[in-house]
Protein backbone atom coordinates (compact mmCIF):
# COMPACT_ATOMS: atom_id res chain seq x y z
CA UNK A 1 0.00 0.00 0.00
CA UNK A 2 1.53 3.25 -1.05
CA UNK A 3 1.02 6.24 1.00
CA UNK A 4 -1.59 8.13 -1.18
CA UNK A 5 -3.65 4.27 -0.88
CA UNK A 6 -2.50 4.95 3.33
CA UNK A 7 -4.09 8.19 3.39
CA UNK A 8 -7.15 7.47 1.81
CA UNK A 9 -7.79 4.08 3.50
CA UNK A 10 -6.87 6.24 7.19
CA UNK A 11 -9.14 8.62 5.77
CA UNK A 12 -11.89 6.44 5.19
CA UNK A 13 -11.90 4.59 8.77
CA UNK A 14 -11.66 8.07 10.45
CA UNK A 15 -14.91 8.92 8.64
CA UNK A 16 -16.58 5.70 9.59
CA UNK A 17 -15.15 6.10 13.22
CA UNK A 18 -16.38 9.56 13.62
CA UNK A 19 -19.94 8.76 12.04
CA UNK A 20 -20.22 5.86 14.91
CA UNK A 21 -19.00 8.03 17.24
CA UNK A 22 -21.63 11.02 16.64
CA UNK A 23 -24.41 8.51 16.43
CA UNK A 24 -26.92 9.61 19.13
CA UNK A 25 -30.16 8.51 18.91
CA UNK A 26 -30.50 4.35 19.28
CA UNK A 27 -34.03 4.59 19.58
CA UNK A 28 -35.96 4.33 15.89
CA UNK A 29 -39.37 3.42 14.94
CA UNK A 30 -39.22 0.06 12.87
CA UNK A 31 -41.39 2.04 9.85
CA UNK A 32 -38.57 4.51 9.90
CA UNK A 33 -35.45 1.45 8.44
CA UNK A 34 -36.25 -1.02 5.84
CA UNK A 35 -33.03 -3.05 7.29
CA UNK A 36 -32.74 -2.45 11.15
CA UNK A 37 -30.01 -5.32 10.58
CA UNK A 38 -27.58 -3.81 9.33
CA UNK A 39 -27.52 -1.09 11.77
CA UNK A 40 -27.27 -4.16 14.15
CA UNK A 41 -24.46 -5.54 12.51
CA UNK A 42 -22.69 -2.47 12.46
CA UNK A 43 -22.97 -1.49 16.02
CA UNK A 44 -22.10 -5.11 16.99
CA UNK A 45 -19.05 -4.76 15.35
CA UNK A 46 -18.48 -0.62 16.58
CA UNK A 47 -20.45 0.19 19.48
CA UNK A 48 -21.39 -3.27 20.94
CA UNK A 49 -22.46 -1.37 24.33
CA UNK A 50 -23.17 1.59 23.59
CA UNK A 51 -24.53 4.65 25.44
CA UNK A 52 -26.72 7.09 24.25
CA UNK A 53 -26.80 10.65 25.77
CA UNK A 54 -29.74 11.57 23.56
CA UNK A 55 -32.01 9.15 25.31
CA UNK A 56 -30.43 8.65 28.63
CA UNK A 57 -29.90 4.90 27.48
CA UNK A 58 -27.28 1.96 26.91
CA UNK A 59 -27.65 0.19 23.82
CA UNK A 60 -26.58 -3.90 23.79
CA UNK A 61 -26.25 -5.65 20.79
CA UNK A 62 -24.07 -8.77 21.17
CA UNK A 63 -25.16 -11.78 22.23
CA UNK A 64 -23.39 -12.50 25.33
CA UNK A 65 -23.92 -8.59 26.92
CA UNK A 66 -28.11 -9.25 26.33
CA UNK A 67 -27.75 -12.80 28.02
CA UNK A 68 -25.57 -10.99 30.85
CA UNK A 69 -28.34 -8.56 31.50
CA UNK A 70 -31.71 -10.51 30.88
CA UNK A 71 -30.29 -13.05 33.25
CA UNK A 72 -28.93 -11.02 36.22
CA UNK A 73 -30.96 -10.47 39.18
CA UNK A 74 -30.10 -6.59 38.81
CA UNK A 75 -32.11 -5.96 35.53
CA UNK A 76 -35.68 -5.05 36.34
CA UNK A 77 -37.88 -4.10 34.88
CA UNK A 78 -38.68 0.03 34.21
CA UNK A 79 -41.75 1.85 36.23
CA UNK A 80 -42.67 4.74 34.77
CA UNK A 81 -44.59 7.30 37.15
CA UNK A 82 -46.78 8.22 34.23
CA UNK A 83 -47.40 4.14 33.54
CA UNK A 84 -50.76 4.59 34.93
CA UNK A 85 -51.52 8.06 34.73
CA UNK A 86 -55.37 8.33 32.40
CA UNK A 87 -56.38 4.56 33.65
CA UNK A 88 -59.64 4.29 35.05
CA UNK A 89 -59.73 2.21 38.39
CA UNK A 90 -60.05 -0.57 36.61
CA UNK A 91 -58.11 -0.59 34.20
CA UNK A 92 -54.84 0.68 36.72
CA UNK A 93 -55.90 -2.70 38.72
CA UNK A 94 -55.53 -4.66 35.38
CA UNK A 95 -52.09 -3.11 34.27
CA UNK A 96 -50.68 -2.88 38.67
CA UNK A 97 -50.71 -6.77 38.15
CA UNK A 98 -49.51 -7.88 35.11
CA UNK A 99 -46.86 -10.35 35.05
CA UNK A 100 -45.29 -8.73 32.56
CA UNK A 101 -44.45 -5.74 34.21
CA UNK A 102 -43.91 -6.78 37.22
CA UNK A 103 -40.18 -6.97 39.30
CA UNK A 104 -39.67 -9.96 42.50
CA UNK A 105 -41.23 -10.07 44.54
CA UNK A 106 -44.47 -9.57 43.32
CA UNK A 107 -43.48 -11.41 39.99
CA UNK A 108 -43.44 -14.38 41.23
CA UNK A 109 -47.15 -14.77 42.16
CA UNK A 110 -48.34 -13.30 39.16
CA UNK A 111 -46.20 -15.47 36.79
CA UNK A 112 -47.36 -18.31 38.50
CA UNK A 113 -51.20 -16.90 38.28
CA UNK A 114 -50.40 -16.63 34.07
CA UNK A 115 -49.03 -20.20 34.13
CA UNK A 116 -51.67 -21.96 35.52
CA UNK A 117 -53.97 -20.04 33.58
CA UNK A 118 -51.75 -20.78 30.36
CA UNK A 119 -52.26 -24.96 31.37
CA UNK A 120 -55.46 -24.82 31.11
CA UNK A 121 -55.38 -24.36 27.32
CA UNK A 122 -56.35 -27.74 25.07
CA UNK A 123 -55.02 -28.10 21.20
CA UNK A 124 -57.33 -26.76 18.92
CA UNK A 125 -58.00 -27.37 15.26
CA UNK A 126 -56.25 -24.38 13.62
CA UNK A 127 -57.70 -24.90 10.42
CA UNK A 128 -60.81 -24.56 11.52
CA UNK A 129 -60.03 -21.25 12.94
CA UNK A 130 -58.60 -20.63 9.67
CA UNK A 131 -61.79 -21.76 7.39
CA UNK A 132 -63.67 -19.60 10.17
CA UNK A 133 -61.76 -16.64 10.08
CA UNK A 134 -60.61 -16.58 6.40
CA UNK A 135 -64.49 -17.72 4.94
CA UNK A 136 -64.43 -19.86 2.17
CA UNK A 137 -62.63 -17.32 -0.78
CA UNK A 138 -63.44 -17.66 -4.48
CA UNK A 139 -60.28 -18.26 -5.84
CA UNK A 140 -58.08 -16.83 -6.98
CA UNK A 141 -58.18 -14.68 -4.05
CA UNK A 142 -57.32 -11.95 -2.01
CA UNK A 143 -56.45 -10.75 1.55
CA UNK A 144 -55.11 -9.18 4.27
CA UNK A 145 -53.14 -11.73 6.23
CA UNK A 146 -52.06 -9.34 8.79
CA UNK A 147 -55.66 -8.09 9.28
CA UNK A 148 -57.83 -11.15 9.02
CA UNK A 149 -55.15 -13.74 10.28
CA UNK A 150 -52.06 -12.06 11.96
CA UNK A 151 -54.51 -10.11 14.27
CA UNK A 152 -57.08 -12.29 15.17
CA UNK A 153 -55.59 -16.45 14.63
CA UNK A 154 -53.34 -16.51 18.09
CA UNK A 155 -56.15 -15.07 20.57
CA UNK A 156 -58.97 -17.15 19.04
CA UNK A 157 -56.64 -20.43 19.30
CA UNK A 158 -55.56 -19.40 23.12
CA UNK A 159 -59.10 -18.19 24.43
CA UNK A 160 -61.12 -21.81 22.26
CA UNK A 161 -58.65 -23.19 23.97
CA UNK A 162 -59.39 -22.07 27.36
CA UNK A 163 -62.88 -22.68 26.40
CA UNK A 164 -64.29 -19.61 25.95
CA UNK A 165 -67.62 -18.91 23.82
CA UNK A 166 -66.94 -17.54 20.42
CA UNK A 167 -69.31 -14.47 21.45
CA UNK A 168 -67.42 -14.13 24.20
CA UNK A 169 -63.28 -14.47 21.88
CA UNK A 170 -64.85 -11.85 19.43
CA UNK A 171 -65.67 -9.69 22.06
CA UNK A 172 -62.44 -9.76 23.23
CA UNK A 173 -60.26 -9.52 20.53
CA UNK A 174 -62.51 -6.92 18.71
CA UNK A 175 -60.67 -4.72 21.73
CA UNK A 176 -57.30 -6.11 21.80
CA UNK A 177 -56.36 -3.25 19.58
CA UNK A 178 -57.35 -0.50 22.06
CA UNK A 179 -56.24 -3.17 24.77
CA UNK A 180 -52.80 -3.29 24.37
CA UNK A 181 -52.08 0.59 24.94
CA UNK A 182 -52.38 -0.64 28.90
CA UNK A 183 -48.89 -1.75 27.89
CA UNK A 184 -47.65 1.63 27.37
CA UNK A 185 -45.27 3.19 29.34
CA UNK A 186 -46.78 6.75 28.44
CA UNK A 187 -50.11 6.84 27.08
CA UNK A 188 -51.39 9.75 25.58
CA UNK A 189 -55.01 11.26 26.57
CA UNK A 190 -56.11 9.03 23.62
CA UNK A 191 -54.73 5.99 24.52
CA UNK A 192 -55.47 5.72 28.20
CA UNK A 193 -59.71 6.30 27.03
CA UNK A 194 -58.80 3.51 24.64
CA UNK A 195 -57.35 1.41 26.90
CA UNK A 196 -59.97 2.32 29.66
CA UNK A 197 -62.89 1.23 27.10
CA UNK A 198 -61.18 -2.15 26.32
CA UNK A 199 -60.98 -3.07 29.33
CA UNK A 200 -64.86 -2.01 30.54
CA UNK A 201 -65.64 -4.38 27.26
CA UNK A 202 -63.74 -7.31 28.42
CA UNK A 203 -63.58 -7.13 32.20
CA UNK A 204 -66.64 -9.04 32.34
CA UNK A 205 -65.60 -12.20 30.15
CA UNK A 206 -62.45 -12.69 32.08
CA UNK A 207 -64.08 -12.49 35.53
CA UNK A 208 -66.42 -15.06 34.55
CA UNK A 209 -64.00 -16.86 33.21
CA UNK A 210 -61.73 -17.12 36.11
CA UNK A 211 -64.75 -17.50 39.03
CA UNK A 212 -66.06 -20.12 36.93
CA UNK A 213 -62.34 -21.89 37.43
CA UNK A 214 -62.47 -20.62 41.09
CA UNK A 215 -65.67 -19.70 42.74
CA UNK A 216 -63.99 -19.36 46.19
CA UNK A 217 -61.24 -17.12 44.90
CA UNK A 218 -60.47 -14.10 46.90
CA UNK A 219 -61.23 -11.37 45.00
CA UNK A 220 -57.26 -10.31 45.12
CA UNK A 221 -56.33 -13.52 43.36
CA UNK A 222 -59.53 -12.99 41.07
CA UNK A 223 -58.05 -9.36 40.24
CA UNK A 224 -54.67 -11.03 39.67
CA UNK A 225 -55.73 -13.71 37.42
CA UNK A 226 -57.94 -11.44 35.36
CA UNK A 227 -55.76 -9.21 35.03
CA UNK A 228 -52.90 -11.84 33.92
CA UNK A 229 -55.27 -13.19 31.65
CA UNK A 230 -55.71 -10.05 29.82
CA UNK A 231 -51.73 -10.07 29.50
CA UNK A 232 -51.48 -13.50 27.73
CA UNK A 233 -54.26 -12.27 24.95
CA UNK A 234 -52.24 -9.13 25.16
CA UNK A 235 -48.75 -10.97 23.75
CA UNK A 236 -50.99 -13.60 21.88
CA UNK A 237 -51.50 -10.01 20.08
CA UNK A 238 -48.66 -8.15 19.28
CA UNK A 239 -45.85 -11.06 19.21
CA UNK A 240 -48.21 -13.57 17.55
CA UNK A 241 -49.13 -11.46 14.87
CA UNK A 242 -45.73 -10.47 14.04
CA UNK A 243 -44.58 -14.35 13.99
CA UNK A 244 -47.50 -15.31 11.47
CA UNK A 245 -46.51 -12.48 9.58
CA UNK A 246 -42.70 -13.24 9.23
CA UNK A 247 -43.25 -16.68 8.85
CA UNK A 248 -45.44 -16.20 5.84
CA UNK A 249 -43.06 -13.77 4.46
CA UNK A 250 -40.13 -16.09 4.72
CA UNK A 251 -42.25 -19.23 3.14
CA UNK A 252 -43.03 -16.91 0.26
CA UNK A 253 -39.50 -15.64 -0.18
CA UNK A 254 -38.31 -18.96 0.06
CA UNK A 255 -41.11 -21.18 -1.52
CA UNK A 256 -38.80 -23.76 -2.51
CA UNK A 257 -37.11 -24.32 0.85
CA UNK A 258 -40.45 -24.14 2.92
CA UNK A 259 -41.94 -26.79 0.24
CA UNK A 260 -38.95 -28.76 0.52
CA UNK A 261 -38.87 -28.71 4.40
CA UNK A 262 -40.69 -31.73 6.31
CA UNK A 263 -40.47 -29.47 9.80
CA UNK A 264 -42.37 -26.52 9.51
CA UNK A 265 -42.07 -26.17 13.68
CA UNK A 266 -37.82 -25.97 12.75
CA UNK A 267 -38.89 -23.80 10.05
CA UNK A 268 -40.97 -21.05 11.88
CA UNK A 269 -38.23 -21.46 14.55
CA UNK A 270 -35.46 -19.97 12.29
CA UNK A 271 -37.59 -17.24 11.15
CA UNK A 272 -37.50 -15.97 15.29
CA UNK A 273 -34.17 -15.91 15.08
CA UNK A 274 -33.29 -14.34 11.69
CA UNK A 275 -36.41 -11.95 11.92
CA UNK A 276 -37.74 -11.82 15.72
CA UNK A 277 -41.35 -9.74 15.78
CA UNK A 278 -39.75 -8.28 19.44
CA UNK A 279 -36.47 -6.16 18.60
CA UNK A 280 -35.71 -5.28 21.88
CA UNK A 281 -36.82 -5.01 25.40
CA UNK A 282 -35.52 -2.39 28.34
CA UNK A 283 -34.61 -3.47 31.61
CA UNK A 284 -33.20 -0.68 34.50
CA UNK A 285 -30.39 -1.53 36.32
CA UNK A 286 -30.58 -1.84 40.51
CA UNK A 287 -27.21 -2.56 40.86
CA UNK A 288 -24.18 -2.58 38.69
CA UNK A 289 -23.39 -3.73 36.01
CA UNK A 290 -19.49 -4.65 34.28
CA UNK A 291 -20.07 -5.82 30.49
CA UNK A 292 -16.58 -6.28 29.36
CA UNK A 293 -14.44 -3.11 29.99
CA UNK A 294 -17.54 -1.36 30.07
CA UNK A 295 -19.60 -0.17 33.32
CA UNK A 296 -23.00 0.13 33.83
CA UNK A 297 -23.71 2.23 36.69
CA UNK A 298 -27.23 1.52 39.33
CA UNK A 299 -29.81 3.22 37.75
CA UNK A 300 -28.71 2.73 34.50
CA UNK A 301 -31.32 2.64 31.41
CA UNK A 302 -30.92 -0.49 29.15
CA UNK A 303 -31.55 -1.11 25.94
CA UNK A 304 -31.29 -5.30 24.91
CA UNK A 305 -31.09 -5.81 21.32
CA UNK A 306 -32.32 -9.15 20.80
CA UNK A 307 -32.58 -9.00 16.97
CA UNK A 308 -29.00 -7.77 17.01
CA UNK A 309 -27.95 -10.78 19.20
CA UNK A 310 -30.28 -13.71 17.25
CA UNK A 311 -27.27 -12.57 14.40
CA UNK A 312 -24.51 -12.62 15.83
CA UNK A 313 -21.70 -14.48 14.60
CA UNK A 314 -19.96 -15.15 17.39
CA UNK A 315 -22.69 -17.03 18.11
CA UNK A 316 -24.14 -18.22 15.45
CA UNK A 317 -22.70 -20.10 12.19
CA UNK A 318 -23.86 -18.68 9.31
CA UNK A 319 -25.87 -15.46 11.63
CA UNK A 320 -27.65 -13.64 8.21
CA UNK A 321 -28.30 -17.13 6.40
CA UNK A 322 -31.95 -18.22 6.38
CA UNK A 323 -31.11 -21.64 6.72
CA UNK A 324 -33.87 -23.93 8.55
CA UNK A 325 -32.55 -26.79 8.25
CA UNK A 326 -29.20 -25.86 10.34
CA UNK A 327 -29.54 -27.24 13.55
CA UNK A 328 -28.72 -24.49 16.36
CA UNK A 329 -27.36 -25.39 19.57
CA UNK A 330 -27.75 -21.37 21.03
CA UNK A 331 -30.91 -20.51 21.99
CA UNK A 332 -31.80 -17.49 20.43
CA UNK A 333 -33.29 -14.14 22.30
CA UNK A 334 -36.93 -14.18 20.56
CA UNK A 335 -39.00 -15.30 23.73
CA UNK A 336 -36.35 -13.31 26.01
CA UNK A 337 -34.54 -15.32 28.82
CA UNK A 338 -34.47 -15.22 32.52
CA UNK A 339 -36.94 -14.98 35.04
CA UNK A 340 -39.37 -12.52 32.36
CA UNK A 341 -38.93 -15.38 29.22
CA UNK A 342 -41.95 -15.90 27.36
CA UNK A 343 -44.02 -19.02 28.31
CA UNK A 344 -45.87 -19.11 25.17
CA UNK A 345 -42.66 -19.93 22.83
CA UNK A 346 -44.72 -23.51 22.27
CA UNK A 347 -47.63 -21.85 21.36
CA UNK A 348 -46.69 -19.75 19.32
CA UNK A 349 -44.49 -21.81 17.15
CA UNK A 350 -47.18 -24.73 16.48
CA UNK A 351 -50.20 -22.36 15.97
CA UNK A 352 -47.83 -20.37 13.31
CA UNK A 353 -46.85 -24.00 12.09
CA UNK A 354 -50.13 -24.79 11.72
CA UNK A 355 -51.72 -21.75 10.28
CA UNK A 356 -48.37 -22.37 7.43
CA UNK A 357 -49.39 -25.35 6.55
CA UNK A 358 -53.03 -25.31 5.97
CA UNK A 359 -52.23 -22.47 3.76
CA UNK A 360 -50.31 -24.23 1.90
CA UNK A 361 -52.23 -27.46 1.80
CA UNK A 362 -55.41 -25.38 0.76
CA UNK A 363 -53.79 -23.40 -2.20
CA UNK A 364 -51.51 -23.94 -4.61
CA UNK A 365 -49.63 -21.00 -5.05
CA UNK A 366 -49.36 -17.91 -2.56
CA UNK A 367 -47.93 -14.69 -3.68
CA UNK A 368 -47.76 -11.41 -1.66
CA UNK A 369 -48.87 -8.61 -4.02
CA UNK A 370 -47.03 -6.17 -2.38
CA UNK A 371 -43.20 -6.10 -2.27
CA UNK A 372 -42.70 -3.43 0.10
CA UNK A 373 -44.24 -3.95 3.37
CA UNK A 374 -44.97 -1.06 5.75
CA UNK A 375 -44.25 -1.24 9.11
CA UNK A 376 -46.08 0.24 12.33
CA UNK A 377 -44.67 3.00 13.65
CA UNK A 378 -42.98 1.00 16.86
CA UNK A 379 -40.01 0.74 18.21
CA UNK A 380 -39.45 -2.32 20.10
CA UNK A 381 -41.79 -4.54 17.69
CA UNK A 382 -41.59 -4.91 13.62
CA UNK A 383 -44.99 -5.51 12.97
CA UNK A 384 -46.70 -5.13 9.23
CA UNK A 385 -49.20 -3.16 9.16
CA UNK A 386 -51.03 -4.95 6.76
CA UNK A 387 -49.68 -7.94 4.09
CA UNK A 388 -51.65 -8.41 0.97
CA UNK A 389 -51.56 -12.02 -0.19
CA UNK A 390 -53.49 -13.89 -3.31
CA UNK A 391 -53.98 -17.08 -3.40
CA UNK A 392 -55.40 -20.00 -5.67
Amino acid sequence: MNCLELRCFTFVRVVHFIKVIMMHDILFRQCDKNDPYAFYRDMRRDRPVYYDPENDLWGIYTYKDCHAILTHSAASISQSPSFLVGLSDEAGRMADHLARLSNVPLHEARRDASLQLFRRWKAVDIGQLMQYLMGEPRLPASLDWVQQICCRLPAFALLKGLGFSTAATESIVNALPDLVNIMHPVKSAGEALAANRAVEAISAHLHNYVVGIDSGAARSQAVMYSANLAGLVIQSFDAGRGLLGNALLWAIREQALYKAQDNTEAFVREVLRIDPPVQNTRRVLTDRIVLGDVVLERGAKVLIVLASANRDARQFNGADVFDPLKHRDVQYFAFGSGIHQCMAEHFSIGVTAQALRYIYGHYTDVKLRENDLVYEPRVNVRLAVRMVIEVQ
